[in-house]
């Protein structure tokens, strides 16, 4: 596992199992709720960004092309490990490779498996992928918040 792979479960870990206001069966729903979240996040983020890797190596920009590959193997790690943190390690791969692979072919189809409209995904996914990649922190503690609050309970 990578080194910021490590410091971003770390972070999950912290979040998800510090400061809980209610009794160990639901605190443990709701922080597998909050993983599987943040997980399905980054698994949606890799597939966005392995299509736009197919579409710069397609249009001949291999630096930018190398840049998204790369990104998107990072957010599929980090799609696993959090998916990890809900108690199913043995699981954790085969189901992120399936949302992955659900996540692209959903796209594809959104793009009509034409490159060309890649600014189709760029506008839905674009912005928020690459703000998750450059703070993940940020977006597990919005994932934290936003499940708390959905049950009326704060930390």
């Amino acid at each position: 596992m990578g080194n910021k792979i490590k410091k971003i479960v770390l972070f999950l870990i912290l979040i998800l199992y510090s400061g809980s206001v209610f009794s160990d069966n639901s605190s443990k729903e709701i922080q597998n709720e909050i993983a599987d979240n943040i997980s399905s996040e980054f698994n949606e983020c890799a597939a966005y960004f392995y299509i736009t890797f197919g579409a710069m190596e397609k249009f001949g920009d291999v630096d930018t092309a190398k840049r998204f590959s790369n990104l998107s193997d990072r957010a599929l790690g980090y799609g696993i490990e959090s998916f990890m943190l809900s108690g199913t390690n043995e699981m954790a791969k085969e189901v992120s490779e399936s949302r992955f692979k659900m996540n692209m072919k959903r796209m594809m189809k959104d793009i009509n498996s034409n490159y060309s409209n890649l600014s189709i995904l760029t506008k839905d996914y674009g912005e928020r992928c690459m703000y998750i990649m450059k703070k993940p922190t940020e977006m597990i503690i919005e994932w934290d918040r936003k499940i708390y609050k959905k049950y009326g309970l704060t930390k």
